[in-house]
């Protein structure tokens, strides 16, 4: 995929607020990125515990776990260990992941990010292929325009980006044009010390990297590729 430069005003930035749909999207879709940024801080939306004790997904079944709320357990603590090797802080909201049955309240948590993001650099997923992914990105769209004239940046999720030879991000920055803005492609200039920092941090996912080198074994490689990121602009 064809980018840009990054321009100046990156280097400029003290810390980012990331937003990352599930427990590791994040991490694998721009945890170079976060590297480069100490003290910034990835909120996770889809972090909310199951309240049902027998509860068993068929995903966190293969994931190697008994319960969903022992794999929840489990994600946490291994998001904040990926998390902190990237010199972040982790922040879990309460929405629950789509596989547990609740849909998303966008308004609930619009509000939130808005008031956990300040006035930093937010940084945002494109919204691909899963449904959840779809809802944040809806989300994280909103949270542009109302932040309008303050900095934003899109990051296509690793591994969905790889779906139908990159269609779903086609369709996907279409959909953001469609919302009146538009996505300039930027270019990260890779350093061994990022790439280790994320090579690390990923894995620490045990529990996700064991399922999703089963169930998505090529696309999966895919979370050792540049990362694909975006400036965001209103349409002109």
């Amino acid at each position: 995929m064809a980018h840009g430069s990054v321009n100046s005003r990156a280097a400029a930035v003290a810390s980012l607020a990331v937003i990352s749909p599930h427990l590791d999207d994040a991490v694998m879709g721009c945890g170079e990125l976060i590297a480069r940024y100490p003290g910034s801080t990835v909120i996770t939306v889809c972090a909310g515990m199951p309240e049902s004790s027998g509860l068993l997904t068929p995903w966190d079944a293969r994931c190697g776990f008994r319960s969903s709320r022992e794999a929840m357990l489990a994600r946490r603590s291994e998001d904040r260990a990926a998390v902190r090797r990237l010199a972040a802080e982790p922040v879990h909201l309460s929405a629950l992941d789509g596989q547990y049955g609740e849909p998303l309240n966008g308004e609930s948590i619009l509000a939130d990010l808005e008031d956990r993001c300040g006035d930093r650099v937010v940084v945002g997923p494109l919204g691909l292929f899963h449904a959840d992914h779809e809802r944040v990105g809806e989300v994280f769209r909103a949270l542009c325009h109302r932040r309008s004239g303050r900095r934003c940046l899109v990051y296509a999720e690793a591994l969905y980006r790889s779906v139908d030879g990159g269609a779903t991000v086609h369709d996907a920055r279409r959909a953001w044009a469609t919302d009146g803005l538009a996505l300039r492609p930027l270019q990260l200039r890779r350093t061994e010390a990022a790439r280790n920092a994320k090579r690390q941090a990923v894995g620490c996912y045990q529990s996700q990297n064991q399922a999703l080198r089963q169930a998505w074994p090529a696309e999966h490689l895919d979370v050792n590729e540049p990362e694909w990121l975006f400036a965001v602009s209103p349409v002109r």
